[in-house]
């Protein structure tokens, strides 16, 4: 029976409190400094909570993360191997492995810097990998004793996707890991950038964007990129691949730019969902599993899920509310929490963040618009 504080520092930061494995909290930092998906550590979440939910520091039992833990021992000979099997991109490779290792370590130091300022330095921490924690938060808060996971976002703690069996009262089977090498995430931030938007905060207009385009036109393109093959998601580093989301590739801009900014669109979200769901068919057909859960930010993509929750084997289809890096303090959480033996507790809703009155909201607008405006119920 314990009081668990989970905390996130990467994109979106925020805090949840999980008490006795149920969930009472959880809010992000730009819902108070007002800075849209801001990675500052996330103080004023965590007052907020401790405030509002009447918790004295001396209660907290145990704070749960769900980043910066870096590679796991086992997944580490992995991914060695991609970096020195071809010594044409083993630069590319390395780059992107010192890269993260750089900003994963500034990172964790203002993490320990925030639980400092907050007086919780001392405090037991429970560390899981970003991608168990997405795993953790998609799984623990669903309504089902037994399912699949799957993540898949840019990249987290090396990794940019995982596959992973569960069942309630057991340890969760790792079934597969991509490296951070092999990111669909990547792969459509690439795009969303490349189009003229911020990747990591605008996929969501290449979605739309898709919609009035024709993927036939460029699809060739994307084949070149990004492929699924025997369980894998795999990169094809090069001309058409890199590992970060503003790589130059002369070469694949020039045959983009021969397109329509919506056929690329289009050709990007369908190789997107054709990807995942071959992935997701592979690992269904493979377990025998009939519940999938999902987490991360590829999953933001509404068109995704739609085709994964139409999936004939699919029977029961949970995506955690928050799936993206905002959603990990949950996810640390639920796995501190289950290290103390506690029973995580499905959520009934997402109502969990700060709300504000009628009077509040009218007054805020007035202030700052300078006009009256009227609220009317909706319910």
């Amino acid at each position: 029976m314990a009081i668990v504080l989970g905390i996130t520092n990467t994109q979106d930061s925020g805090a949840c409190l999980l008490k006795n494995g149920k969930m009472i909290a959880a809010v992000n930092e730009e819902r108070f400094n007002r800075e849209k998906l801001t990675q500052k550590f996330p103080i004023n979440s965590i007052k907020w909570i401790l405030k509002e939910h009447n918790i004295k520091k001396n209660e907290i039992d145990a704070i749960g993360m769900g980043i910066w833990k870096g590679m796991s021992k086992e997944f580490f000979p992995e991914y060695v191997k991609e970096i020195i099997s071809d010594n044409k991109i083993k630069n590319i490779l390395k780059e992107r492995f010192e890269n993260s290792i750089k900003s994963d370590k500034k990172k964790k130091l203002e993490f320990f810097s925030g639980l400092k300022k907050l007086g919780l330095e001392k405090k037991p921490i429970f560390w899981c990998d970003h991608h168990l924690a997405h795993a953790y938060s998609a799984f623990m808060f669903s309504p089902f004793s037994k399912a699949l996971t799957i993540t898949s976002d840019a990249r987290g703690d090396f990794l940019s996707s995982s596959v992973t069996l569960w069942k309630r009262g057991t340890n969760p089977q790792i079934l597969h890991q991509d490296s951070e090498f092999n990111s669909l995430g990547v792969f459509y931030g690439w795009i969303t950038n490349f189009i003229g938007f911020t990747p990591y905060r605008h996929e969501g207009k290449i979605t739309g964007l898709a919609a009035h385009g024709n993927p036939k036109k460029c699809i060739h393109i994307m084949k070149k990129m990004i492929e699924f093959k025997n369980g894998r998601i795999i990169g094809n580093i090069g001309e058409y691949y890199a590992p970060h989301v503003k790589a130059k590739l002369p070469k694949l801009r020039k045959e983009l730019h021969k397109h329509t900014k919506e056929d690329i669109a289009a050709a990007a979200q369908f190789w997107l969902e054709k990807i995942i769901i071959d992935y997701a068919k592979f690992y269904l057909k493979k377990t025998k599993e009939t519940n999938l859960c999902v987490a991360g930010g590829i999953f933001a993509n509404v068109l995704v899920n739609m085709k994964l929750r139409e999936l004939k084997r699919v029977k029961g289809f949970f995506v955690f509310p928050h799936m993206g890096d905002g959603g990990i303090a949950a996810g640390g959480a639920a796995f501190a929490a289950s290290r103390l033996n506690d029973k995580i507790q499905s959520i009934k809703d997402a109502y969990l963040g700060v709300e504000f009155s009628e009077r509040e909201i009218s007054s805020s607008m007035k202030t700052k618009n300078n006009h009256n405006y009227k609220t009317k119920k909706y319910f």
